[in-house]
């Protein structure tokens, strides 16, 4: 099972947004992203500077069911073409996860067994190997 991980230290910065609109996309592999006022995958919306950092200062993901493995957050910001010539300029970054499952349960794989009405089975006891047996 996976659970919702908060991430921490994640932000934006463009030095010449001032309070113009920045739009931001963010994708994972699988999973859900998930903020404040905005969830999902793929996660896409517009506002300023500040309140796009606000927002990123409350993300979580939380892989799909049995997720393990590396996954990532790819995240992409466009300053419109607001402040600077050229027109729209684009940065784009990962944010690189491994998954680890910390807490699998156990699982028993019996013989299967036949028998008739009436007959009677000796079934031999069972014994468990491994770093926690007792």
């Amino acid at each position: 099972m996976n659970y919702l991980t908060p991430i921490s230290g994640i932000y934006i910065d463009d030095c010449d947004a001032g309070s113009d609109l920045l739009a931001i996309t963010l994708v994972t592999d699988d999973g859900t992203i998930l903020m404040t006022s905005h969830q999902g995958a793929p996660l896409a919306f517009t506002s300023t500077l500040a309140d796009i950092n606000a927002e990123l200062s409350t993300i979580a993901y939380s892989p799909t069911f049995n997720a393990l493995g590396f996954r990532a957050i790819t995240i992409s910001v466009n300053d419109m073409g607001h402040s600077d010539e050229g027109g729209n300029q684009i940065a784009l970054r990962s944010v690189l996860m491994d998954i680890h499952d910390n807490n699998v349960k156990p699982v028993n794989y019996l013989p299967g067994l036949t028998m008739n009405e009436d007959e009677s089975i000796h079934i031999t006891p069972i014994s468990m190997d491994g770093p926690h047996s007792p």
